[in-house]
């Protein structure tokens, strides 16, 4: 469906969940280099229909469209992963700070 839609509207619809690790020849490593000529469904029937609807789009296109959608989820996980670090970098800064300041009640108690 996403074929038929602009580049915003079709992100905004997909959830793409990754099953496996994503290092080099992962899920969406693949995807970027995605070709329908490629691909096959179970029924050859769904496969003759599938093929009609992107074959509407044009299969260069559609090719296109499916590394773009890959190459844009894998800039948003990068941003994601650099995000959590972030977060979690600071979660530590404010744990040693917590934990020096307590460190330091403790050798006034003493």
């Amino acid at each position: 469906i996403f074929a038929f839609q602009n580049k915003d509207q079709a992100m905004r619809r997909i959830h793409l969940i990754l099953l496996g690790q994503d290092k080099g020849s992962g899920p969406l490593e693949k995807l970027k280099r995605f070709n329908v000529a490629n691909t096959s469904c179970y029924s050859p029937l769904d496969e003759q229909r599938i093929m009609k609807i992107i074959d509407a789009v044009g299969r260069n296109e559609f090719n296109e469209k499916v590394r773009n959608m890959a190459e844009l989820m894998s800039r948003a996980k990068q941003k994601s992963q650099e995000l959590s670090l972030s977060r979690t970098n600071v979660f530590i800064d404010s744990f040693e700070h917590q934990s020096n300041r307590i460190n330091s009640v403790e050798v006034l108690a003493m």
